[in-house]
């Protein structure tokens, strides 16, 4: 996941640096939320990164989000769901056409 948000953040900000020193250090803020509190930021962190590129929309590429889990395909070979009545994240495997749990809360 460190990977991915890392090339999430040069890839919107080309400057960006994914110092692991460096992002630790910046993070050292949100190590007072317990686990399950950080996991919900981060979620809602997920879905406000998909709102300023466009993606949240369902059935376009990116990251939709809704108040259940997903079960329908979204028509797209790559999108992330965010259930954010329980803060799960879901990840759609065209190849299978399912939806992997990648948090479950």
């Amino acid at each position: 996941m460190l990977e991915l948000l890392c090339r999430i953040n040069t890839a919107l900000d080309p400057m960006a640096t994914c110092d692991p020193t460096e992002i630790v250090a910046a993070g050292r803020c949100w190590q007072c939320l317990d686990a399950r509190s950080a996991q919900v930021a981060m979620l809602q962190l997920l879905c406000n990164i998909a709102d300023a590129i466009g993606g949240s929309t369902p059935g376009t590429s990116g990251v939709a989000c809704g108040l259940v889990d997903p079960v329908a395909d979204p028509g797209v070979s790559c999108q992330l769901y965010v259930n954010t009545t329980l803060g799960n994240l879901w990840n759609w495997d065209d190849a299978n056409t399912v939806w992997r749990p990648l948090i479950s809360a």
